[in-house]
């Protein structure tokens, strides 16, 4: 009796635990669009910002980028404007996330730029970040 009740329990543990491995990444998708991007911009917060690629710096430092000085900081770069990367730490959740992406919607539309991509990871290596949204402005 004992027997028969312990091969279905460990059948059923064993599938909870694959299901609950399996969704731990559920809803993440890698970003593949990395080396079609114009510009690349790291978000910190409004006021700690830095442009990746293009490469902006002065006498080998990255040069802090602050939300009223991106269009000259584009500008300055010759920056296509088709399709602008903006990382964003996993800091970021839900409500302040979706108001981070749409004031930088706001901004990249108004500079004239085509496509954005919101993504979470290094924007040193793209294609290891997770999506978290993109959108043709």
């Amino acid at each position: 009796m004992k027997s028969k009740l312990t091969v279905p329990l460990l059948i059923a543990i064993a599938t909870l635990l694959t299901a609950c491995q399996s969704q731990s990444h559920f809803g993440l998708v890698r970003f593949r669009d990395g080396n079609q991007a114009n510009v690349v911009l790291n978000f910190n917060d409004w006021n700690y910002i830095f442009m990746i690629r293009p490469d902006y710096r002065e006498a080998g430092f990255a040069q802090i980028i602050r939300k009223n000085e991106l269009s000259s900081a584009f500008d300055q770069c010759h920056v296509s404007r088709e399709l602008a990367v903006v990382t964003i730490g996993w800091q970021y959740k839900s409500k302040k996330l979706a108001a981070v992406t749409s004031e930088w919607k706001k901004i990249l539309k108004k500079n004239g730029f085509q496509r954005v991509a919101f993504v979470h990871g290094n924007p040193r290596h793209l294609r290891r970040s997770y999506l978290i949204e993109e959108v043709w402005l």
